[in-house]
């Protein structure tokens, strides 16, 4: 489900490019110390752009130094230190990863996460107590999804919808940006979508849900795709950002674009 949200390096210039990673470097870092080391392994991009975009929304933006890390201790590189949006995501990403995972476990699916699980819950039990209002509705709009799913819905957009309104939580760190939330929102319906896009030719063959049963249905609903990523970038031209602009804008205006055409020509090819 995770991993699109992403930039177009080829279009990044090399000092955005090591910013762009030293955020990633520092959620997993941020991760590793907040959630324990093993819940490093549920990490995406998706949640490093996240705190790209609300560190730049924010008055006081994180450090970034020179710094080590476990896969690379030799070698110095940059790391964005501790902040609040880093810790923020840090949360998000574990929270949303074990809820995940438990949904699919349930499913009989994803049996490669029962070993890591009670790490991730471990962690999960400390975000519900920080974010309770926040975990709650994760929660439900998983479980709204996984009946949709398991009841073999049809209509994408009632589990994009889900998708999207968990999404906007997430993107909406203080409850009190609607900017943030109708961003999040389209990001995630965006995702939803081009997610079963991609798993559909998989789902098929192995006769896993998908919300498409053809791909003329996936031809009708590529227009929707434009469309929510029209709304993410209506969206993101409203925000404030103080630092971080150019990596933000590459990812709203190219990275999420190439991701979609790359993911529609490999259906057609």
């Amino acid at each position: 489900m995770f991993g699109y949200v992403n930039a177009f390096q080829d279009e990044l210039k090399i000092k955005d490019y090591k910013v762009f990673k030293a955020y990633y470097c520092g959620l997993c870092k941020q991760q590793g110390k907040l959630c324990g080391s093993v819940t490093r392994l549920g990490l995406t991009y998706d949640f490093a752009v996240l705190a790209i975009i609300l560190d730049g929304l924010s008055e006081t933006g994180c450090e970034i130094a020179p710094g080590r890390c476990m896969l690379h201790p030799l070698q110095k590189r940059a790391v964005a230190g501790p902040c609040d949006a880093l810790t923020y995501c840090a949360y998000m990403s574990v929270a949303l990863s074990y809820y995940k995972m438990k949904d699919d476990v349930r499913d009989g699916g994803f049996s490669k996460a029962i070993p890591v699980m009670p790490f991730f819950g471990h962690a999960a039990k400390k975000i519900e107590k920080l974010y309770s209002e926040k975990v709650a509705k994760i929660r439900t709009h998983l479980d709204n999804i996984t009946k949709l799913e398991t009841d073999g819905c049809k209509n994408i957009d009632l589990p994009a919808y889900e998708f999207g309104r968990l999404m906007a939580e997430l993107f909406d760190m203080n409850n009190d940006n609607i900017v943030l939330n109708q961003m999040g929102y389209n990001i995630g319906r965006w995702i939803y979508i081009i997610d079963a896009i991609d798993d559909f030719e998989n789902d098929v063959k192995k006769g896993r849900y998908n919300p498409f049963e053809t791909k003329e249905d996936i031809k009708n609903s590529i227009n929707s795709l434009w469309y929510n990523m029209s709304e993410i970038a209506a969206a993101y031209e409203l925000l404030d950002m103080k630092r971080n602009k150019d990596i933000a804008s590459n990812v709203i205006y190219l990275g999420i674009k190439n991701k979609t055409n790359t993911i529609i020509n490999r259906m057609d090819s």
